[in-house]
Formats: structure tokens, C-alpha cells, sequence
């Protein structure tokens, strides 16, 4: 047996759950593991959070985020128990009943999905931030940006991106990014897939939140932009409109200030995952990332048309080339 098994063993049986049935869980696309657990004599459920520190770092800062979330009435696992020292938590289980699937019919449905899942945005627009979070700060996010250039672009820049290419277009993106307040919480990962719909609960508890180890202090549209600008999913442009207005009412913001925001947030967080998805593939062989990319690609089109930073657009424009199956071909050959 290997020392990770036996770790997890000696976690488990020190915890009250040795000899629980394991069974595997979709994760994301960090190392870290997940199993749903059910205990061998109350056939209760729990999940394992398996996040080896020399891969994954610290979970301390998923506790900690965890625990603001929960104080505030939200849906975060409570953190049963814990040993950050090897890098495993035992999870309370929110099922796995994820928002994609709740919201996967059209219609009033998906409507009434979205709409609980922006209110929660609006609410924690609402709440003073957890304390001891980092800031998403505009040279962090105009470096991530130019992943896009790093990865995606012709093999031939992609090893070494052209270093006068690279510091315009982060130059520029730090300096529009520059412009906006960093002051609220921001999930940094809030889609469809990392979301769970808690039908038995009520208000704002009925989204159930995963994967926000990484939040920080960021822009108040950023995971507005996370949700309807999925990579992995279409949302109606009438269903993007009216979820855009809900958020702007609920926190009596101007809707064109607030498009602006998207905007901007969108291209860059859409670039970074064009960076990102492109890596995954190159580098680790995770080649069904590529899939996403197109989808993508047209959420950066409606940024590009949206936003008022010429400079900035036109350098994107000029250097991040359309996903035609010339590169998309390249970025599925993998490693």
C-alpha cells in the first residue's frame, strides 16, 4: 500500500469513518481528489477532500473561507474534520444535485436556478469581506491574461512569447483593470459546475458553493461574468440580459457602469482560461479542455464589442487569433 493510502486510512479511523465506502467524485482541474464517503454502520454520507500540500498547498484557506461563507447563512460543506498537515478534510455532503443539472431544461427552471445564484452574488456584494484574503490585484490578473499568449498562440511564440507583445498587452490590461474597486469577495470560480442546488433548503441556502478555496478581494462583477459566461455551457443572451439587470438592481448600480465591468472582466478571464485550457492539454495530455475553447472564443468576441478600451481591444484582436482547426488540432496534440 502506498504512504497516501495509508494517511487517508489513519484520517479516516482517527475521524470515526474507517471502513467507509469510497467512491469517486468529478474534480476540477487542480490535483486535488474528492470520494463520497458513507459510513459502514449509519450509512451516513460525507466527502473527502484529498489535497496532498506538496501539490495542492495549504487547505487552511478553504477552512477559512468556508467558515465566513457559512457564517453569513450560505451553503458551504462545514469542515467536519480536519489535518492540514497532510492535506485531507472530511466534508459535510451537499449532494451532487449541481446547478447544471438542476437549471439543464430551459425555461422557468433554469431562470429560477440563475436568478437564486445571482442573488447570492447580490448578497455577498452586500457583506464586509472575510479577513486575510488576498487581493486579486491588476497585475496578478494582466499577468494571467497573457497565459493566452503563452500557450495559445503558434508553438513557434507559444515557448517563448514575444516579450514586447507580452508586456503591451499587460501594460494595457493593468491599466484598464487599474480603474476598478477590488473590495469584495470574489469566489473566482462560480459556474454552473461548481454549484449545487439545494432543493430542500430555502432562500439564498438553496445554492450550495464548491471550490472557492482560491477567493479573494476582486471586482463585484467578476463572478457575475464567472456564471453567464460559462465555459462549459450556453446561457441565453435574454437570460444574460435579465440576470445582468437583477444584479444591478439589487445592488443599485448603473447598468452601463456594470457592462463595462463585465466587459472588462470577462476578456480577462476569459483570456486566462484560453491560457489555462490550452495548458492543460500541452502540458498534462487533459485534451477535452480544448473542447471548450470555441465557446469561449465567442464569449471574448462579446466582450471585445462591449468594451470601451480601444487600446486594449485592438491588441487583443491583433494577437490572439481565432480557434480555427489549424490550433485547435495543435493544442489537442498534447504533450
Amino acid at each position: 500500500m502506498s504512504e497516501r493510502h495509508d494517511a487517508i486510512e489513519a484520517f479516516l479511523d482517527s475521524c470515526g469513518w474507517g471502513g467507509a465506502t469510497r467512491t469517486p467524485l468529478a474534480g476540477d482541474a487542480s490535483p486535488r481528489r474528492y470520494d463520497r464517503l458513507l459510513h459502514p454502520q449509519s450509512n451516513a454520507s460525507a466527502v473527502l477532500m484529498d489535497a496532498p500540500p506538496q501539490e495542492c498547498g495549504s487547505q487552511r484557506q478553504f477552512m477559512h473561507i468556508s467558515a465566513y461563507l457559512r457564517s453569513l447563512g450560505l451553503s458551504a460543506p462545514e469542515v467536519v474534520e480536519s489535518n492540514l498537515e497532510a492535506g485531507l478534510l472530511l466534508l459535510e455532503d451537499l449532494g451532487d444535485n449541481l446547478l447544471v443539472l438542476a437549471a439543464r431544461d430551459s425555461g422557468d427552471r433554469e431562470r429560477h436556478a440563475y436568478q437564486v445564484a445571482v442573488d447570492v452574488l447580490a448578497y455577498l456584494c452586500q457583506q464586509a469581506p472575510p479577513s486575510n484574503v488576498p487581493s486579486y490585484t491588476a497585475a496578478v490578473q494582466a499577468d494571467f491574461a497573457a497565459l493566452a499568449l503563452d500557450w495559445y498562440c503558434d508553438e513557434s511564440e507559444r515557448s517563448s512569447a514575444p516579450s514586447e507583445v507580452r508586456l503591451e498587452m499587460e501594460s494595457l490590461m493593468c491599466d484598464a483593470l487599474s480603474g476598478l474597486t477590488l473590495d469584495r469577495f470574489t469566489h473566482r470560480d462560480y459556474h454552473a459546475e461548481n454549484l449545487i442546488w439545494l432543493r430542500d433548503r430555502q432562500g439564498l441556502s438553496r445554492i450550495g458553493l464548491l471550490d472557492f478555496q482560491d477567493g479573494a478581494l476582486g471586482c463585484i462583477a467578476y463572478d457575475l461574468v464567472s456564471l453567464i459566461e460559462d465555459a462549459r455551457r450556453d446561457v441565453d443572451m435574454q437570460l444574460r440580459r435579465h440576470l445582468i439587470k437583477r444584479f444591478a438592481a439589487s445592488n443599485d448600480l448603473c447598468e452601463e457602469t456594470l457592462d463595462q465591468q463585465i466587459a472588462l472582466c470577462g476578456l480577462q478571464r476569459n483570456l486566462r482560461i484560453v491560457g489555462v485550457f490550452s495548458r492543460l492539454s500541452l502540458a498534462y495530455g487533459r485534451k477535452h479542455y480544448v473542447d471548450f475553447i470555441p465557446r469561449v472564443w465567442k464569449h471574448l468576441q462579446i466582450n471585445l464589442a462591449m468594451l470601451d478600451a480601444p487600446d486594449l481591444v485592438r491588441c487583443v484582436q491583433r494577437h490572439i487569433p481565432p480557434p480555427d482547426t489549424r490550433i485547435l488540432a495543435r493544442l489537442k496534440a498534447g504533450p
